[in-house]
């Protein structure tokens, strides 16, 4: 900031305290412009001491970042700690448990055959109820083909009775006016027959 460039003219505030510099005294150290020695050696302890706190600043970022570290290394120590003993009883106990456990399976593989030998005896008397009602259902099925087979033939042969009924009473009118015609056919005929009879 205060540093001379190359091409640049020398600057016109100290580069410690800020104040204008004169004309004739000024004060060249590391490359900048100071008012005095004084204000030279001021701003040089100044920039000791803004490295320092820079420095202690980092140091004690750098501890609370061991510290961190090292609190979570031991949590999770504490915690595999823990598992391992909680592992360590539970062998235990199952160990304690195995010859329970073995009695115990082998009792449940016998109820399991008992089951399953239960199991296909009422499979099989299932499987044989089963058939009797299908036998039984197939011939009730049966018998009711028939009798309404039966009933279908019966009914056809009711309907063509009434159809031809019904036509024969249709009919009657004309049978019966058939038949006068025939008694009015003969009576003439006959009426002629009598009167050429006379006429001979």
């Amino acid at each position: 900031m205060g540093r001379v460039k190359e091409g640049e003219g020398r600057p016109t505030n100290c580069k410690g305290c800020k104040k204008r510099l004169s004309i004739k005294k000024w004060y060249y150290r590391d490359g900048f412009y100071f008012c005095s020695k004084r204000c030279w050696s001021k701003s040089k302890d100044k920039v000791r001491e803004e490295v320092e706190k820079a420095r202690e600043e980092r140091e004690k970022a750098k501890q609370e970042e061991a510290q961190k570290a090292a609190e979570d290394v031991v949590s999770e120590i504490e915690e595999v700690s823990e598992v391992v003993d909680e592992t360590q009883e539970v062998e235990v106990e199952v160990k304690e448990e195995t010859p329970e456990v073995a009695t115990g399976i082998e009792e449940t593989k016998e109820e399991g055959e008992v089951v399953k030998a239960k199991e296909e005896v009422e499979e099989e008397s299932i499987s044989e109820e089963v058939q009797k009602v299908s036998k039984v259902e197939i011939e009730e099925d049966v018998e009711n083909k028939v009798e309404s087979d039966q009933i279908v033939e019966e009914s056809k042969e009711e309907e063509s009775l009434d159809a031809e009924t019904v036509e024969t009473k249709e009919k009657a009118p004309e049978v019966a006016a058939e038949t006068e015609e025939t008694k009015e056919e003969g009576k003439v005929v006959s009426d002629s027959e009598a009167q050429d009879k006379k006429e001979e």
